[in-house]
């Protein structure tokens, strides 16, 4: 059947799916930066706006922090004037085909004052993990340091943390506790769903823990 004049045809599934994707990967990306400007301002309300009242954040050595107000008794030595100061630039964002889930990877720099008084410089890579809520603002549902550990042997998970998904997206958080030899360990699973159904890992971040209260690090 021919077109009428002047009218243009609809838009496939297909190609509004990536046109959610690429417009969410631009958004968390910038949802990115502006959460590392309050964290770099020590902007507490602007810092907690953009964490989900769920979050689970995983710093590297430090206990796994549930919850928007954990997250914020947690990171209040950053986010406090004279503190050590936490910012980042994510290199990379990938976002599921409905456009409300997806991650942003990255590079983040945390600087302290040392015992001789001179900045402390420590440098390494994250990875956030973003959803969209029903009134179209990103908040961060996971974070976590990303280390460059190898996988450890024989990770036996005996909690999941959190877990969650979207269409082709689906991520979870597992710990592994302590045990005499090593620490307890803790791994971010995100995985895609391909054309025929199957699921396949997308992204796998292990991380080593403490049950012990102690100030986040990166």
């Amino acid at each position: 059947m021919a077109l009428a004049v002047g009218a243009s045809p609809s838009p496939s599934p297909l190609a509004a799916e990536n046109a959610a994707a690429a417009r969410a990967r631009h958004e968390m990306a910038e949802m990115d930066r502006a959460f590392s400007r309050a964290s770099g301002a020590r902007d507490r309300p602007g810092f907690l706006a953009l964490v989900h009242p769920d979050a689970v954040f995983l710093a590297q050595g430090a206990p796994i922090a549930r919850g928007r107000a954990v997250v914020g008794e947690r990171w209040s030595p950053m986010l406090t004037p004279g503190g050590p100061q936490l910012t980042w630039e994510p290199y990379l964002s990938e976002a599921n085909g409905a456009g409300d889930l997806g991650y942003t990877l990255g590079r983040f720099e945390w600087v302290e004052k040392g015992n001789d008084g001179q900045p402390v410089v420590e440098r390494g890579e994250y990875i956030s993990l973003w959803t969209r809520g029903g009134d179209g603002s990103w908040t961060t549902i996971v974070d976590s340091s990303k280390p460059a550990l190898p996988p450890p042997a024989g990770f036996r998970a005996v909690e999941t943390v959190a877990q969650g998904g979207s269409g082709d997206m689906r991520y979870r958080v597992e710990r592994a506790p302590a045990s005499a030899s090593a620490p307890e360990q803790r791994r971010v699973v995100v995985e895609r769903k391909a054309p025929g159904g199957t699921w396949a890992t997308a992204m796998e971040v292990f991380t080593t823990g403490s049950a012990v209260s102690a100030s986040p690090r990166p």
